[in-house]
């Protein structure tokens, strides 16, 4: 359950923790330096929320690892996976194979949240019926890929991470919002690589105050609903 989890993922050692029955409750842990922790959900569902306490530092070697989740919920605003913290960084993060589901593309439910996350990976997972896929804020070296977002208000907001991959990802978004968005604050370089996006705007840079790079790689379909143009 959601208690024996937590306490697992907060013991001080390197663990590896398999879901065995669904979780209906929040499960909140602290991710220290020095720990390398697996969560396997083992394809079973998740309808609380991850909660991930950042405590190590940015060049720590501990590794976090959530995978195969089925996330769901019929709340209207509700968050999956949260790490969102003053002067501490999701460190080493990566979330493989998940599934998540919302209400729809109406909904504030979004499947992660990060503030200055740093060695970010999404990889193999789907979202539909959310508001977003991420929603970062700042941090370092993310990278999403082989992902598919249906049916969602957005697509993902990468806010002043530098260094961004977006590779072989699909949005299908509303036709009045954004595809990916990303803000230029700092000497932030990302790249999209053989990504499928539709959505009004597909690509949105904005707050652009220093030099950037922005950089379009293999083949990119992108299919705006904005009249005046890409």
């Amino acid at each position: 359950n959601a208690a024996q989890l937590s306490a697992l993922a907060n013991e001080g050692k390197n663990v590896t923790i398999e879901v065995a029955q669904e979780i209906t409750e929040n499960v909140s842990f602290t991710q220290h330096n020095g720990r390398d922790i697996v969560i396997d959900g083992n394809g079973k569902v998740m309808s609380g929320t991850i909660n991930i306490t950042a405590r190590a530092a940015t060049n720590d070697s501990g590794k976090l690892l959530i995978k195969d989740f089925d996330f769901v919920t019929t709340a209207s605003a509700h968050n999956f996976i949260y790490s969102v913290e003053t002067n501490y960084y999701p460190n080493n993060v990566t979330v493989s194979g998940c599934t998540f589901e919302g209400p729809g593309a109406n909904s504030d439910v979004v499947p992660v949240t990060l503030k200055s996350a740093n060695n970010f990976v999404m990889e193999n997972c789907t979202a539909t019926g959310v508001h977003s896929l991420i929603q970062n804020t700042s941090g370092w070296n993310l990278t999403i890929c082989d992902c598919e977002v249906t049916n969602a208000g957005r697509g993902m907001s990468l806010g002043t991470v530098q260094g961004a991959l977006i590779e072989n990802v699909k949005i299908a978004a509303s036709a009045e919002k954004y595809g990916i968005r990303i803000d230029a604050g700092y000497n932030n370089n990302a790249t999209i690589k053989n990504c499928e996006i539709s959505a009004f705007c597909p690509v949105v840079v904005r707050k652009a105050s220093v030099a950037s790079t922005l950089t379009f790689e293999g083949t990119n379909t992108m299919t705006p609903a904005n009249t005046d143009g890409l």
